[in-house]
């Protein structure tokens, strides 16, 4: 990004802020730091199992549903894959603590960790997670992230 980029995008984003439109989008590298994997790194048993090279591939959720078209929609092995590279409890890094100290509402998240949240939560933010379509219809009461050491 050129620097008129980032300053027109700063600009931009710092005035969401103020408006309190802004969101903050965490991706799964974020927690790479934690020692959790990356996409790729969750995806390449699936993929050497298929005879593919992950490093090659660049729709890795058409890989995960490749390899349930192989194995007739069977989610054992990609359940099993969740459970044993999320299962260890890991800290937020200072990045997760820094990002959860922005004065945003909304934070979005493809991680299957926890580590946003619980550093949210130690800032004293009441948390609202959706993770089902289901949970989208009801709202958790008090869940405005507002910093607690302002009241």
């Amino acid at each position: 990004m050129a620097d008129r980029d980032t300053d027109d995008f700063l600009a931009g984003y710092l005035k969401e802020l103020n408006e309190n439109n802004a969101a903050v989008f965490i991706g799964a590298g974020m927690s790479k730091a934690a020692g959790y994997v990356d996409w790729l790194g969750l995806m390449s048993p699936v993929a050497k199992g298929l005879g593919l090279d992950v490093a090659k591939e660049t729709d890795l959720v058409a890989l995960a549903q490749y390899h349930l078209n192989a194995n007739n929609n069977n989610r054992h092995k990609l359940s099993q894959l969740l459970i044993d590279e999320f299962s260890d409890i890991k800290n937020p890094t200072e990045n997760h603590s820094l990002l959860s100290r922005l004065p945003v509402q909304t934070y979005w998240t493809t991680n299957y960790d926890r580590l946003i949240e619980k550093a949210l939560e130690a800032g004293g933010r009441r948390v609202d997670s959706k993770y089902t379509v289901n949970q989208l219809a009801t709202t958790r009461r008090g869940r405005r992230l507002q910093d607690a050491r302002r009241h």
